[in-house]
């Protein structure tokens, strides 16, 4: 019985305030946007978008309202270009359809190459940072996977 008043009060504590209700909500509908442009001007390239936990704030940066997002590209069909200036190529035009949406979002893109050196190469800051992500687009479950791993 005593479990069960527990479970009841963790409910009850767990209540956002209306402000911050709102302003969750203008975050999601902006990232939606954000997710969908991007989908439709890629396609079946992307293999995950996801909302990256905010920065850890130094002295310079007080305080910081960007949204951090990743975009996770798959580039085993470049042959023609060098990977890394595909990449290039992509940071560019997701800066641009972001800039477009919101200043705000901060899009990090990676592709998968990049993704696999760093885990060859033992940086587990970032597989760290992808476990605290929040998944919005992820159709072949690569940043569950890495959630996992993480």
């Amino acid at each position: 019985m005593a479990n069960k008043e527990n479970k009841k009060e963790v409910k009850e504590e767990i209540k956002i305030p209306e402000d911050l209700k709102k302003k969750l909500e203008a975050i999601k509908i902006k990232l939606d946007k954000f997710q969908k442009e991007v989908i439709k001007k890629f396609d079946k390239y992307i293999i995950g978008i996801a909302l990256l936990p905010p920065e850890k704030k130094s002295e310079e940066k007080k305080s910081t309202n960007d949204i951090s997002v990743l975009v996770l590209v798959d580039d085993s069909d470049s042959k023609e270009v060098e990977k890394f200036e595909l990449r290039d190529k992509l940071m560019k035009i997701i800066d641009k359809i972001a800039e477009d949406i919101d200043k705000k979002i901060k899009p990090e893109t990676m592709i998968m190459t990049e993704l696999r050196e760093a885990c060859f190469d033992a940086k587990y800051d970032l597989i760290g940072m992808i476990a605290m992500s929040a998944p919005l687009y992820d159709p072949k479950d690569i940043l569950k996977a890495l959630k996992i791993s993480g």
